[in-house]
């Protein structure tokens, strides 16, 4: 199936944000948030922060000259003569009037006052109370858009798309959806997607359009949750996953906008009739848990908390530390399901000796799409973008040399995470359990989910777990040393079967020293922290 784009049509981006008035200021703006698309319901023109509340309350109208001490009334400043102006404007306490409001706006937006900029340039557009003039509705929309104006940004890119006032200018587009985009922009970042898929006004790359998509879709809008399932359907810039589509198209058909809710709801049971009755459930359970994320910036799912065995760490801010390790250049994860348990959001960090990979800071808010609690396991998806995957072996020998890596005892150990050696000790785990295997590497609180390398940096095991040392002790009266367990590579294997494409097993390599070795574990491991 082709990938569908046509989410929005720019006329309706431009007629989206426009009419100026006092709803706008039940919405977040750029510094806290972004509009509600108004595919959820959101009023169908946001408008500039502040403006909650009657006006006049806070700037009564006075009589000319008419002050308190009898001394003249100063000049108004042109927040006030853009506040008065938005009155005018709606009729609220004065007779509406777009002739007087738009004059007010003027006066602001001479004085540089962004929000009069972007009113009066809307005032240009419509016709309303100026004759209509897209030349000066840009040249308005443009001085708002320089001051950072994420509304005033979204309008000139949508322009200059449609060439009102200007030429056609695809390239311009981009370069003012972009800057609205990573302002947290929903509406911006659907029409970057867009221009990415089609090449329009840079060249053509679907992973990128893919990710665009993904932070809009995450704060709710249903035009990009639609196509971003469409492209888990399809394989267009991110891995095909029947079970992530499901979920994208089945909260898209949610949507109050009858036509997109259709279109996804039809795509939604054409690919049911693929997936097995287990993926569909846990596609509709991934679309109930879902909740819409601020400005596009990821933040995590209900999952879960410490092992009793203290393998994660509990710090006093509540906030759950273990390990994870990538295992797809998407930028998928894999821990422990106990890891990301009963969680308020879940985030992944990178050693800052990875912060080559493009993410502010290293960090990522990260999404719980697979989990199971039979054999521990989890997987996150991440908005990181590794420069390696790690290979792996489903086939080991008793007594091989391994290392784990991790980031045990968070906030007391170096932040950068630490490597630790050791050998299979035993082909199974605790009573036989042969889903495990027995490693003498050490093993503190944090490392779980931690990658298990053999000597040449192939994956063989997950970290899961490491004998109570004082329950031991006070059973057996000593104290067991180097005593922990991995879930073998061939149990990620089968679950990550469920959910992606699963590893292949790699070819063999000479060893590494341990240094190279380390140096490889910081490009694929990442701290997991679950904020309770």
């Amino acid at each position: 199936m082709s990938l569908f784009v046509g989410g929005l049509t720019r006329a309706a981006v431009v007629a989206a944000f426009l009419v100026p008035g006092h709803t706008w200021a039940q919405q977040p703006d750029a510094s806290g948030g972004s509009a509600r698309p108004p595919s959820q319901g959101a009023a169908s023109s946001p408008a500039p922060s502040g403006t909650a509340g009657n006006w006049g309350d806070k700037y009564p109208l006075a009589e000319p000259n008419a002050h308190p001490t009898g001394e003249p009334t100063p000049a108004p400043t042109a927040e006030a003569e853009y506040r008065q102006g938005l009155q005018y404007h709606n009729g609220e306490g004065v007779p509406q009037d777009y002739k007087e409001a738009a004059r007010l706006f003027r006066l602001a937006a001479e004085q540089g006052n962004a929000e009069a900029q972007l009113a009066l340039g809307y005032a240009y557009y419509s016709g309303q109370g100026v004759p209509k003039d897209y030349k000066e509705a840009v040249h308005w929309y443009r001085l708002a858009a320089e001051q950072g104006g994420v509304r005033a940004q979204l309008l000139l890119g949508s322009i200059y798309y449609l060439g009102l006032g200007v030429p056609k200018d695809y390239k311009q587009a981009a370069h003012w959806y972009r800057l609205a985009a990573e302002q947290g922009e929903a509406l911006a970042q659907t029409e970057l997607g867009v221009a990415y898929y089609l090449g329009q006004g840079m060249p053509k790359d679907y992973k990128e359009s893919a990710r665009w998509f993904r932070l809009a879709a995450e704060q709710g809008n249903a035009s990009a949750q639609y196509t971003l399932g469409l492209a888990y359907q399809s394989g267009a810039g991110v891995p095909k996953n029947y079970i992530l589509a499901y979920q994208w198209l089945n909260l898209a058909a949610a949507t109050s906008d009858n036509e997109r809710a259709a279109d996804a709801a039809r795509a939604r049971d054409q690919i049911a009739s693929l997936m097995t009755p287990a993926q569909i459930a846990e596609g509709q359970r991934l679309s109930a848990q879902w909740q819409p994320r601020v400005s596009g910036v990821p933040s995590g799912q209900p999952s879960g908390q410490a092992a009793p065995n203290g393998a994660p760490v509990q710090n006093a801010g509540k906030t759950i530390f273990g390990t994870g390790f990538f295992v797809a250049s998407d930028g998928r994860v894999l821990t422990n399901a106990h890891v990301v348990r009963n969680c308020a959001s879940v985030s992944v960090g990178l050693s800052p000796a990875s912060a080559s990979i493009p993410s502010p800071a290293g960090i990522s808010r990260a999404q719980v799409i697979g989990r199971d609690v039979t054999n521990d396991l989890a997987l996150l998806a991440t908005s990181l973008h590794p420069d390696a995957v790690p290979g792996w072996r489903f086939s080991v020998r008793q007594g091989e040399d391994i290392a784990i890596y991790g980031f045990p005892l968070a906030g007391l150990l170096a932040n950068g995470g630490g490597i630790t050696t050791g050998t299979i000790a035993a082909l199974s785990g605790v009573n036989q359990d042969s889903r495990e295997l027995q490693i003498t590497a050490p093993i503190q609180p944090g490392n779980s989910g931690g990658p298990v390398f053999d000597r040449s940096g192939n994956i063989v095991g997950i970290v899961v777990a490491k004998l109570d040392a004082l329950r031991i002790a006070q059973a057996t009266e000593d104290i067991p040393e180097n005593v922990g367990f991995a879930i073998k590579a061939s149990v990620a294997r089968d679950f990550l079967e469920t959910a992606m494409q699963s590893p292949q097993a790699a070819p063999a390599t000479a060893p590494l020293t341990t240094p190279d070795l380390a140096a490889l574990a910081r490009q694929i491991t990442v701290q997991v922290a679950c904020q309770q």
